[in-house]
């Protein structure tokens, strides 16, 4: 039988497993180096999205201003359809004031026509 002979030695063996771990220790060191560079561009969004997210418009100070518009833009229709009741009103009063001018212009021309009738057979039967 051949015998089986090792060509390790206690020497070597250290030496091989201490170039492992120094080859293993480069290796961990350069994959931190990378996670590091790869968590600096999440941590760079996060930041990103937190600065954002600090000028947007709170729920509340939303409901508030739009409480606010609703209230003043509620009194605003409530002004114009005043004021449109009050212009209805006077075109309605400007009617009725015409009507009365123009019954009293048409009266008077009535009369004027009747006393013209009157003065003329007045001084057709002189």
């Amino acid at each position: 039988m051949t015998e089986n002979k090792s060509v390790w030695t206690l020497d070597s063996l250290f030496l091989h497993f201490v170039a492992q771990l120094q080859s293993l220790e480069q290796s961990s060191v350069k994959t931190a180096a990378t996670l590091e560079k790869r968590f600096e561009g999440v941590n760079e969004f996060r930041q990103a999205l937190s600065d954002q997210a600090a000028t947007f418009l709170s729920r509340n100070e939303f409901n508030a201003q739009y409480q606010s518009l609703a209230t003043q833009m509620q009194a605003t229709i409530e002004r114009l359809t005043t004021l449109e009741q009050r212009e209805a009103g006077k075109k309605e009063g400007l009617g009725a004031i015409s009507s009365a001018i123009l019954g009293v212009f048409v009266a008077i021309s009535a009369l004027t026509s009747l006393v013209s009738v009157f003065v003329s057979i007045y001084h057709f039967s002189h």
